[in-house]
């Protein structure tokens, strides 16, 4: 086996009755995939496991290569953070990425940028087959009353918060 993983049964040499057929699993370690046999030097083919019938004295190879990887950069705007946090996260090829934006006290989560493209789902999952670029967006919350508007910031979201409003009628006599 090459680089990058083992056989079943593992490599070296085995006795064999003419006729019989050896099958051989490849298993890649993580980061690799199986990529195809080498049967006497030449590839023949990719299904796993093989069958070989021992009809001569043979050399068997199973050839691995490195699972492609991509990067997935996080940034946010506003005030809230990400799992995983902002910044670069590398991930196999075909891996799904999660990502669950949480906005800090007063801020409500509005949208993520996923390369240019806005969605609002959260978490956000991401088929990783390239290069992506995530931003997380938070708002301030803002609760209107007619003319009235209502920044809430600094208030855990426990935090029960009460807003009089008193409107007064002024009239001129005379």
């Amino acid at each position: 086996a090459t680089a990058g993983g083992t056989t079943s049964p593992a490599p070296g040499s085995y006795i064999y009755d003419e006729g019989a057929v050896a099958s051989v699993t490849a298993i890649p370690y993580s980061g690799y995939y199986f990529d195809h046999w080498e049967l006497d030097g030449v590839n023949i083919e990719s299904t796993n496991p093989v069958y070989v019938t021992m009809n001569m004295n043979h050399t068997l190879r199973a050839v691995f290569a490195s699972t492609p990887t991509y990067n997935l950069t996080i940034s946010v705007s506003g005030a809230g953070t990400t799992a995983p946090p902002p910044g670069t996260h590398a991930y196999n090829e075909g891996t799904v990425a999660s990502v669950l934006a949480a906005p800090d006290s007063g801020y409500k989560f509005e949208r993520w940028s996923l390369d240019g493209v806005d969605r609002t789902e959260n978490p956000i999952n991401i088929l990783m087959n390239m290069n992506h670029t995530l931003t997380a967006y938070f708002v301030q919350e803002v609760f209107e009353y007619g003319n009235l508007k209502i920044t809430v910031a600094g208030v855990e979201p426990t935090t029960e918060v009460t807003v009089e409003v008193n409107t007064y009628i002024q009239s001129r006599i005379g």
